[in-house]
């Protein structure tokens, strides 16, 4: 439930906002940058490794398609970070961090924003000239398996 919060967080945050209201998008998004940077990049070989096979077809939302032609020891470290990846996403601290940092505006404006390929690349672009790559490849992830 909550991968679904965060996702349609950044589903919202990459649409046509972009083109209404770049003030509130960049500041939304700095937010989720502040929000989930540090911890997302503490689980980079996961999400770089799950990137990869969902970018090759090879991805069916099951982490042993993933693993099955990774070493053992990278096998075990992508299941860990898988593990701790969910737990901090099922967690409250991504959603207590947006509701603490957002204006009432600023997810008004995101509550009405509707989806565009455009917007996505524009988020993603502003994403990784601030440094939030982790964030932004969580993004690539999303948008690439369809679920954005």
């Amino acid at each position: 439930m909550k991968k679904l919060l965060l996702a349609t967080t950044l589903a919202l945050l990459s649409t046509g906002l972009f083109a209404q209201n770049t003030k509130d998008v960049h500041r939304a998004a700095d937010v989720l940058c502040e929000c989930v940077e540090s911890e997302f990049s503490k689980y980079s070989f996961y999400l770089e490794s799950l990137y990869e096979a969902v970018k090759s077809g090879n991805y069916d939302f099951d982490d042993e398609s993933v693993i099955e032609n990774m070493s053992e020891e990278d096998a075990q470290r992508f299941m860990e970070q898988s593990e701790a990846f969910d737990e901090y996403i099922n967690s409250d601290k991504t959603d207590e961090c947006i509701e603490n940092n957002l204006t009432e505006s600023e997810m008004d404006a995101l509550d009405e924003i509707i989806e565009s390929d455009a917007g996505v690349e524009k988020l993603l672009n502003y994403l990784e000239e601030k440094g939030c790559e982790s964030l932004a490849l969580f993004l690539r992830i999303l948008k690439e398996s369809d679920d954005l």
